[in-house]
């Protein structure tokens, strides 16, 4: 069955979780939608978060012509979707800064990544949008930092998460931890107050199999499945892990290629086309 995210159970689930709220300049931003120079303000008032967004518009990705300045000149050559994603990444991962028992650089980095590459897909495949899929690959593992400050034998637990050889990470994250990071994610997002479409994705990005035989909203089944193939195209077993083998991958990948309307060709010449334009930390 697909993840029952009921209130009951999330809080059990989420004993000893603090999940830090939303912060205040995002929802400011959201009110103060379309007004370029009132978002432009807004995040200039900090001068450090100011000036990460600018080293990130600037850096090879995005390829502009001339250094950008201000954000107000990101906003209007970027546009206010793309401003507003890279703000939210930042926040995000500000929001969590605590200690935790995993790589964390990593762990923020293959979380862009895979952000950027489930954008560059959904760009080409148009089953959802491009800002929808970067906000789900943002946030799809968003429960795994706030699980690794709260065990301090997180990083072990997700690497043995990841060997199963049936693929299923969240049942052994609930069998040694009680809880898992996917449902955790989904509780992320109804905090932030994404939507809620993104949040059931999120709480069943595990579930493949059991989502694909349910009466799911096909919209959401169809974020799933892109999610799962820009995860796989980051290897991300092995850059978040360390594991070699993508157990989850042998059991789900022909059906998320069949529902994607994909043969291994196509994935193939896809993951070509995408990687050769999107920068990415593969190891």
């Amino acid at each position: 069955m697909a993840q029952d995210v009921n209130e009951k159970k999330a809080e059990e689930l989420l004993k000893g979780i603090q999940i830090p709220p939303k912060p205040q300049l995002l929802i400011d931003i959201r009110e103060a939608y379309p007004e370029i120079n009132k978002i432009a303000a807004l995040i200039s008032q900090d001068a450090s978060l100011s000036a990460a967004v600018l080293k990130t518009v600037n850096s090879p990705f995005f390829g502009l012509p001339r250094k950008i300045t201000s954000i107000q000149q990101a906003a209007i050559l970027l546009g206010l979707n793309s401003v507003q994603n890279i703000v939210t990444s930042l926040t995000l991962r500000a929001a969590m800064s605590r200690e935790v028992s995993i790589d964390i650089e990593n762990f923020w980095q293959v979380s862009m990544d895979v952000a950027l590459i489930a954008s560059a897909i959904a760009k080409r495949l148009r089953i959802i949008t491009p800002d929808e899929a970067y906000t789900l690959g943002l946030f799809h593992n968003s429960g795994v930092p706030l699980l690794a400050h709260k065990f301090s034998n997180y990083d072990k637990v997700q690497k043995n998460a990841y060997s199963q050889p049936d693929g299923n990470l969240p049942a052994y994250e609930r069998q040694v931890l009680g809880m898992d990071h996917a449902v955790v994610g989904f509780h992320v997002c109804k905090t932030w107050n994404l939507p809620e479409d993104i949040g059931i994705a999120i709480a069943n990005h595990h579930n493949i199999l059991s989502v694909s035989e349910s009466d799911m909203d096909p919209e959401i089944v169809n974020r799933i499945m892109l999610l799962k193939l820009a995860e796989h195209m980051t290897e991300l077993p092995k850059v978040l892990a360390g594991v070699e083998d993508n157990h989850e991958w042998t059991q789900i990948g022909d059906l998320v290629l069949d529902h994607l309307g994909l043969t291994e060709d196509d994935y193939h010449d896809l993951r070509e086309d995408i990687l050769d334009n999107v920068t990415y930390n593969s190891n």
